[in-house]
């Protein structure tokens, strides 16, 4: 039996931790909360693979897929790094906004909210001239959300960065393999702290950036796009007050993928061109903005651009420590961190 904590008013809070391969406890603990009217025995269940951090289940009624609840468990090690009330929070501001998902109910080790009708976007999709002037503007309204009073500075990503460099693996001798290639990154954990504050150093005096409410994880399988080109971004875990050129240079880094297939990042063919991304500016905008002001908010991109690589490299060394998720993290922080050094010659060279 599990107990209903009163922490909140608008969703129960569960005192039980669920396994997401456990059908009968997801019936018993989720579905007859949220949806009591559902015949159970018509209950049918959707795995999701676009995460590479938590594990997602989606439940609906056969009769009725689009009213679907989708739960997310936490990835083992992730609270380490994740203030889950602070995504909660971020949660709720956005439905709020009608800008994100209803959350239904929260458990120990995840949360049960509701389904976003639509497909996430593809390297194919995420630049078709039909869909990305919508997703611009869509981030754009996300950034115009006024930010909260006691927080209106831009230090939540390095405090974030410098939790995971403090969360990374310094070696596994009990796999020797594993070992190998954690010593043949490009950046050792030394060098990834002198990185870090070298970056802190140089955007620091880079005027033109203006703080907003981020997303800060604008990857392809976190924005949705629905039959009428409506867009969508959903999971705010890393959300909060950040740059808006560090969102948008994440942005145009996840225009390669994650490489969840096998594949190599292919920064050479699918990151943005100039051109390309003075075209997202200027629908990220509005018509009212002149090209001195899109080419201006493109250099700053431009020099926000290495940060992002460093930091989800970073991130993909703590998950290869902690994360029991089928994923060659390993491999992922090594493109990450070669393809920083590479933007980072680009954009910091004058």
């Amino acid at each position: 039996m599990t107990k209903d904590k009163n922490t909140s008013q608008d969703e129960p809070s569960l005192d039980f931790s669920l396994d997401i391969n456990d059908q009968d406890a997801i019936k018993a603990e989720i579905v007859s909360r949220i949806r009591p009217k559902w015949q159970l025995e018509d209950v049918a269940y959707k795995t999701f693979n676009d995460g590479i951090t938590n594990k997602l289940m989606g439940v609906y009624e056969r009769a009725n897929k689009e009213d679907m609840i989708v739960i997310r468990v936490y990835g083992q090690g992730s609270d380490l790094f994740i203030n889950r009330q602070a995504e909660i929070d971020n949660m709720k501001l956005l439905n709020k906004h009608n800008l994100g998902s209803k959350l239904y109910l929260r458990f120990t080790n995840g949360i049960a909210y509701e389904f976003i009708p639509g497909q996430t976007l593809t390297t194919k999709t995420v630049s078709n001239p039909e869909v990305y002037p919508n997703v611009a503007r869509r981030i754009r309204q996300v950034h115009c959300i006024p930010l909260p009073t006691a927080s209106q500075d831009g230090d939540g990503m390095w405090d974030l960065l410098r939790k995971f460099h403090k969360l990374c693996p310094e070696g596994f001798p009990e796999d020797l393999s594993k070992d190998a290639k954690l010593k043949a990154l490009p950046l050792n954990k030394e060098q990834i702290g002198e990185e870090i504050q070298e970056m802190k150093r140089v955007l620091a005096s880079c005027s033109g950036a203006q703080l907003v409410f981020a997303h800060n994880d604008l990857l392809l399988g976190n924005i949705i796009v629905n039959d009428l080109g409506e867009t969508k971004l959903i999971d705010y875990e890393y959300a909060g007050v950040n740059y808006r050129e560090y969102d948008i240079a994440n942005h145009f880094c996840e225009f390669v993928g994650t490489g969840e297939d096998g594949g190599r990042l292919d920064y050479e063919n699918l990151y943005p061109t100039k051109e390309f991304q003075l075209q997202w500016i200027q629908e990220y905008l509005g018509d009212e903005a002149d090209m001195e002001e899109v080419e201006r908010v493109q250099q700053v991109v431009e020099k926000f651009s290495p940060l992002p690589n460093l930091l989800w490299g970073v991130w993909s060394l703590v998950q290869s420590k902690y994360s029991l998720i089928d994923f060659d993290f390993l491999d992922y922080a090594h493109q990450r961190f070669d393809f920083y050094k590479k933007r980072k010659h680009l954009a910091h060279k004058n």
